[in-house]
Protein backbone atom coordinates (compact mmCIF):
# COMPACT_ATOMS: atom_id res chain seq x y z
CA UNK A 1 0.00 0.00 0.00
CA UNK A 2 1.60 3.29 -1.11
CA UNK A 3 0.26 6.26 0.77
CA UNK A 4 0.71 9.42 -0.52
CA UNK A 5 0.28 11.61 3.15
CA UNK A 6 1.33 9.58 5.88
CA UNK A 7 0.23 12.19 8.25
CA UNK A 8 -3.40 12.41 7.28
CA UNK A 9 -3.47 8.34 7.71
CA UNK A 10 -2.05 8.58 11.45
CA UNK A 11 -4.95 11.11 12.16
CA UNK A 12 -7.54 8.70 10.81
CA UNK A 13 -5.73 5.96 12.84
CA UNK A 14 -5.96 7.63 15.83
CA UNK A 15 -9.04 9.20 15.51
CA UNK A 16 -10.56 5.82 15.15
CA UNK A 17 -9.00 4.57 18.06
CA UNK A 18 -10.62 7.51 19.90
CA UNK A 19 -13.67 7.20 18.57
CA UNK A 20 -14.29 3.48 19.21
CA UNK A 21 -14.53 3.37 23.24
CA UNK A 22 -17.14 6.18 22.57
CA UNK A 23 -19.16 4.49 20.03
CA UNK A 24 -19.04 1.44 21.75
CA UNK A 25 -20.83 3.21 24.96
CA UNK A 26 -23.34 4.38 22.62
CA UNK A 27 -24.38 1.28 21.63
CA UNK A 28 -24.98 0.21 25.21
CA UNK A 29 -26.55 2.87 25.98
CA UNK A 30 -28.90 2.33 23.41
CA UNK A 31 -29.17 -1.79 24.41
CA UNK A 32 -29.79 -0.76 27.66
CA UNK A 33 -32.60 2.06 26.71
CA UNK A 34 -34.06 -0.79 24.64
CA UNK A 35 -34.10 -3.85 27.15
CA UNK A 36 -35.07 -1.33 30.52
CA UNK A 37 -38.77 -0.62 31.19
CA UNK A 38 -40.06 2.77 31.18
CA UNK A 39 -41.59 3.86 34.47
CA UNK A 40 -44.46 6.18 34.43
CA UNK A 41 -43.78 6.34 30.29
CA UNK A 42 -47.53 6.31 29.19
CA UNK A 43 -50.30 7.94 29.29
CA UNK A 44 -53.19 6.91 32.53
CA UNK A 45 -56.39 5.83 30.98
CA UNK A 46 -59.32 8.41 31.68
CA UNK A 47 -61.66 5.43 32.00
CA UNK A 48 -64.23 5.62 34.84
CA UNK A 49 -67.56 3.47 33.49
CA UNK A 50 -69.92 1.24 34.90
CA UNK A 51 -70.44 -1.75 32.41
CA UNK A 52 -72.37 -3.75 34.46
CA UNK A 53 -74.21 -3.65 38.23
CA UNK A 54 -76.87 -5.65 39.55
CA UNK A 55 -78.29 -7.00 43.08
CA UNK A 56 -78.12 -10.42 43.29
CA UNK A 57 -79.61 -10.97 46.81
CA UNK A 58 -82.56 -11.97 47.10
CA UNK A 59 -82.61 -12.46 43.80
CA UNK A 60 -80.70 -11.75 40.17
CA UNK A 61 -81.54 -8.05 39.33
CA UNK A 62 -79.86 -6.46 37.09
CA UNK A 63 -79.52 -2.32 36.84
CA UNK A 64 -80.49 -0.27 33.86
CA UNK A 65 -77.28 2.37 33.55
CA UNK A 66 -78.29 5.32 31.28
CA UNK A 67 -75.52 7.88 31.68
CA UNK A 68 -74.52 8.50 35.20
CA UNK A 69 -77.94 7.25 36.90
CA UNK A 70 -78.46 3.37 37.23
CA UNK A 71 -81.98 1.80 38.02
CA UNK A 72 -82.47 -1.34 39.81
CA UNK A 73 -85.65 -2.94 40.21
CA UNK A 74 -85.88 -5.08 42.90
CA UNK A 75 -89.12 -8.09 43.71
CA UNK A 76 -91.68 -6.96 46.29
CA UNK A 77 -90.62 -7.16 49.94
CA UNK A 78 -86.80 -6.99 49.49
CA UNK A 79 -85.14 -4.64 52.73
CA UNK A 80 -83.17 -2.30 51.09
CA UNK A 81 -80.99 -1.44 54.27
CA UNK A 82 -78.14 -3.36 53.46
CA UNK A 83 -77.38 -4.69 50.40
CA UNK A 84 -74.70 -5.59 48.31
CA UNK A 85 -73.92 -4.68 44.65
CA UNK A 86 -71.89 -6.45 42.19
CA UNK A 87 -70.41 -4.56 39.43
CA UNK A 88 -67.60 -3.74 36.85
CA UNK A 89 -66.05 -0.59 36.36
CA UNK A 90 -63.08 0.56 34.08
CA UNK A 91 -61.90 2.69 37.34
CA UNK A 92 -59.11 2.15 39.44
CA UNK A 93 -61.35 1.91 42.54
CA UNK A 94 -64.79 2.58 43.41
CA UNK A 95 -66.02 4.66 46.49
CA UNK A 96 -69.51 4.89 48.14
CA UNK A 97 -68.95 8.20 50.86
CA UNK A 98 -65.03 7.84 50.78
CA UNK A 99 -65.57 3.90 51.81
CA UNK A 100 -64.04 1.61 49.12
CA UNK A 101 -65.99 -0.62 47.56
CA UNK A 102 -65.76 -4.49 46.67
CA UNK A 103 -67.91 -6.21 43.87
CA UNK A 104 -70.00 -8.22 45.88
CA UNK A 105 -69.31 -7.62 48.98
CA UNK A 106 -69.68 -4.32 50.23
CA UNK A 107 -73.46 -3.46 51.29
CA UNK A 108 -74.79 -0.22 50.86
CA UNK A 109 -78.14 0.92 52.44
CA UNK A 110 -80.45 2.06 49.01
CA UNK A 111 -83.24 3.14 51.34
CA UNK A 112 -82.31 6.36 49.19
CA UNK A 113 -80.39 6.92 46.51
CA UNK A 114 -76.66 6.05 46.74
CA UNK A 115 -73.64 8.13 44.77
CA UNK A 116 -71.40 5.49 43.97
CA UNK A 117 -68.04 7.59 42.40
CA UNK A 118 -65.46 5.63 39.85
CA UNK A 119 -62.24 6.77 39.80
CA UNK A 120 -59.78 6.37 36.78
CA UNK A 121 -56.01 5.85 36.47
CA UNK A 122 -55.59 9.85 35.46
CA UNK A 123 -57.21 10.57 39.36
CA UNK A 124 -60.41 12.17 37.93
CA UNK A 125 -63.64 10.65 38.57
CA UNK A 126 -67.29 9.91 37.92
CA UNK A 127 -70.42 10.10 39.97
CA UNK A 128 -73.40 7.46 39.45
CA UNK A 129 -76.58 7.81 41.25
CA UNK A 130 -78.23 3.91 41.80
CA UNK A 131 -81.47 4.06 42.93
CA UNK A 132 -83.33 0.88 44.11
CA UNK A 133 -87.04 0.83 43.48
CA UNK A 134 -88.79 -2.17 45.32
CA UNK A 135 -91.82 -3.45 43.35
CA UNK A 136 -94.89 -3.49 45.01
CA UNK A 137 -96.65 -6.99 46.42
CA UNK A 138 -99.53 -5.85 43.82
CA UNK A 139 -97.46 -4.53 41.14
CA UNK A 140 -98.24 -6.31 37.39
CA UNK A 141 -95.04 -5.10 36.05
CA UNK A 142 -93.12 -7.78 34.49
CA UNK A 143 -89.11 -7.65 36.38
CA UNK A 144 -87.85 -10.51 34.80
CA UNK A 145 -88.13 -13.80 32.13
CA UNK A 146 -86.59 -16.82 31.07
CA UNK A 147 -85.83 -18.05 27.73
CA UNK A 148 -83.90 -20.87 26.83
CA UNK A 149 -81.84 -21.03 30.09
CA UNK A 150 -81.08 -17.31 29.66
CA UNK A 151 -82.46 -14.78 32.19
CA UNK A 152 -82.38 -11.07 32.39
CA UNK A 153 -84.32 -8.61 34.40
CA UNK A 154 -85.49 -5.47 33.65
CA UNK A 155 -86.35 -2.51 36.25
CA UNK A 156 -90.34 -1.39 35.54
CA UNK A 157 -90.43 2.31 34.88
CA UNK A 158 -89.37 4.30 37.89
CA UNK A 159 -91.90 6.55 39.25
CA UNK A 160 -91.18 10.20 39.42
Amino acid sequence: MHETNPGNSSRRRSAGRIAAPYLAYARALAFAACSTPVSGGGTKSSDKDFSAFSISSPVASIGVIAGNVIAVSLPPGTPVAALAASFTATGVEVDVGGTPQASGTTANDFTNPVTYVVKAEDGTTQSYTVSARVASASSNDFTSFSMNAVTESYPATPSA
